[in-house]
């Protein structure tokens, strides 16, 4: 593993930079193993693991049942609202087709959620944190969450998930939870969709 001292300001304007571009890697599925590669020489996996899975599962039951109903009112007012905007173009086909590939699903509940629970809530979050404070770190990691998958009728329910994920994460104190509920998450609106 390396051990690279974040303090250093060469070191940590590499750092700074790596953490938010890496959000275009993961945009790209050829490089899932460059990240996870990167992931696991840092050392960022060591909170994706819970230490208490009971008590860290009613907690996540809890927040589950506070925010799935804020996150479909706002799924469907913003699919109200912003009618003249297109669908994502996955979203489009699945419609179209009425199916969905192996492949696609493997890639949006199991892949996509770990690779993305892994850097917006483990390696930004405990970066932000320190900056910013665990308030702001969830707001802004919420925004760029919903920023990045460049969706305008997804965004205001990606923001709420974001949040909720986020939210999840500091009372939790694992990833482990954050990448369960996002392939949740994922599922219900595959669900939706077909």
């Amino acid at each position: 593993m390396l051990d690279i001292n974040i303090n250093s300001k060469i070191y940590r304007s590499i750092y700074i930079f790596l953490v938010f571009s890496g959000a275009w890697l993961i945009a790209s599925r050829e490089l899932i193993p460059v990240v996870i590669l990167i992931i696991f020489l840092t050392g960022s996996y060591k909170g994706i693991v819970p230490t208490r899975f009971s008590r860290t599962l009613k907690v996540c039951l809890k927040c589950f049942i506070i925010f799935i109903p804020i996150l479909f009112l706002t799924n469907y007012l913003s699919g109200f609202i912003l009618v003249e905007y297109s669908l994502q173009n996955s979203v489009s086909t699945m419609l179209k087709e009425g199916k969905i590939s192996h492949v696609t699903l493997l890639w949006i509940v199991l892949f996509g959620p770990l690779i993305e629970e892994i850097y917006f809530r483990e390696l930004l979050y405990n970066y932000l944190k320190n900056y910013t404070g665990i308030f702001w770190a969830i707001l802004l990691l919420a925004l760029y969450f919903s920023i990045i998958h460049l969706n305008i009728i997804a965004a205001p329910s990606l923001f709420i998930l974001g949040i909720f994920l986020g939210v999840l994460r500091f009372l939790t104190k694992t990833v482990f939870f954050s990448i369960l509920m996002h392939s949740i998450f994922n599922i219900i609106m595959i669900l939706l969709i077909l």
